[in-house]
């Protein structure tokens, strides 16, 4: 729950940074955030952590009166990211 809240508070504050309504978020500080989570955290949690993310993430795009379908779309990529660096990170450290 309080990754999922975290998350969600990132989440809002990259959508604040974007300038106009249709643009992409250049600065998304909850992609650090899910790095470092699944970074520190066992891969049993993973899964638990990934759905928390999705979650947080419609959340924060429903806020921001982003339709569902790419809401969806970022979602998936932010957690794919997110799964792709901590995999990465993980072996070579």
């Amino acid at each position: 729950a309080l990754f999922a809240l975290a998350y969600f508070a990132c989440a809002r504050a990259g959508l604040l940074l974007v300038a106009q309504p249709e643009s992409m978020a250049s600065v998304w500080p909850a992609s650090g955030l899910a790095l470092a989570w699944l970074t520190l955290s066992p891969r049993r949690a993973w899964p638990a952590l990934l759905g928390a993310l999705a979650a947080a993430n419609l959340a924060a795009n429903a806020l921001a009166d982003v339709a569902l379908a790419p809401s969806a779309g970022f979602a998936l990529a932010n957690a794919a990211e997110a799964v792709v660096a901590a995999t990465i990170v993980t072996r070579i450290t």
